[in-house]
């Protein structure tokens, strides 16, 4: 199972589309907890295709989760929308859409890939789906249980000594407290 994302990576701005609060909800949070210290992706949400359009417009994600199924403006026609806007505005980001829905037939899959959208899941989503997918169309690196991260070379004595000796007075006094302590 994926248990972070690879840190280093450049910033990924990800926007999770649908009307319904509780299904943006679990989508941003399982995301949200795989981001490293120095966040690797960056999230906006919108309730309806129209929001949708216009945080493109202005913010230019690089990844769209998209409800199919909303109220003001559906899924297909903000994709629609955008995919539209992307082929004549050359300098824009390419934005990845993926077509979310509850639907569970095929048809349907390869209706949402003719309007536009690039990639397809179903709702409830299956996590390890939606990785393969942001690796795949965003290319991001995500770390799996028993992969270790690359790792530095260790650090010399000397230098750790050198990089101890550095630190202000108090610091180290609370650390040897706590290296005597076994804490």
């Amino acid at each position: 199972p994926v248990i972070g994302l690879a840190p280093g990576q450049p910033m990924c701005r990800i926007l999770i589309v649908d009307d319904l609060a509780d299904n943006r909800a679990p989508l941003r949070a399982l995301l949200n907890g795989l981001n490293p210290q120095s966040p690797v992706l960056e999230f906006r949400e919108a309730a309806n295709g129209q929001e949708a359009v216009a945080i493109w417009e202005a913010w230019q994600p690089h990844v769209i989760f998209m409800d199919m199924r909303m109220p003001v403006l559906s899924g297909e026609e903000a994709t629609r929308r955008i995919k539209a806007q992307i082929a004549t505005r050359p300098e824009t980001v390419r934005s990845v859409i993926v077509a979310l829905t509850a639907s569970a037939f095929n048809e349907n899959r390869d209706h949402f890939l003719a309007c536009g959208c690039d990639e397809f899941a179903r709702k409830p989503f299956v996590a390890e789906e939606l990785f393969v997918i942001l690796e795949l169309c965003a290319g991001l690196q995500f770390i799996r249980a028993g992969e270790l991260p690359a790792q530095e070379e260790p650090l010399s004595a000397d230098t750790i000594a050198t990089r101890l000796v550095t630190q202000p007075e108090a610091w180290r006094v609370t650390l040897k407290e706590a290296v005597d302590l076994g804490d």
